[in-house]
């Protein structure tokens, strides 16, 4: 089920999609993503795999920001459940060689990568943080080399006390 994206059509094709599956069955599963918008964005796939979550109406707050040539990517969200996940996303087309994201304070990095042909094609990264009461929670975010951004927060809702990601 789609959740929310974005997609600059410009001269560097940058998009961010959000899906979430509930209850798959026990075992290994495919993600095939297929771009099928204008343009041909760089690509990337992240995923993340959550235990304890609702089965009904898993998804809280949703907030996406893009931005073009900014180095801070402050971004907040207003969560609508107590203890529950964030998700964050993010993909620039920013002629970094590495990944330079620098997460606020609470973020956990669960991934980066560099794709494509060589430096300057893109950057991707995914955080997660939990938290312990509804309301504001910064995900903000630094990209030393401040290109073209999109960035994707998603809040899981969570039941019980006991939660894993990976």
């Amino acid at each position: 089920t789609k959740i929310t994206g974005t997609f600059l059509d410009d001269a560097a094709d940058s998009e961010i999609q959000a899906f979430y599956l509930v209850n798959p069955t026990t075992g290994a599963h495919s993600v095939v993503a297929t771009h099928s918008g204008g343009g041909s964005p760089d690509a990337g796939l992240m995923v993340f795999s959550l235990y304890n979550v609702a089965q009904t109406n898993p998804i809280g707050a949703v907030d996406l920001l893009t931005a073009t040539g900014v180095a801070d990517l402050n971004n907040s969200i207003i969560t609508q459940f107590a203890n529950s996940w964030l998700l964050q996303g993010v993909e620039t087309d920013s002629g970094a060689s590495v990944p330079n994201f620098s997460p606020d304070s609470g973020q956990t990095e669960e991934t980066d990568s560099i794709g494509g042909s060589g430096a300057g094609d893109y950057v991707q990264a995914g955080y997660y943080r939990a938290t312990t009461t509804a309301g504001t929670y910064n995900m903000d975010l630094t990209d030393t080399d401040a290109g073209q951004s999109n960035q994707v927060i998603i809040e899981v809702k969570v039941v019980g006390a006991a939660t894993t990601t990976s």
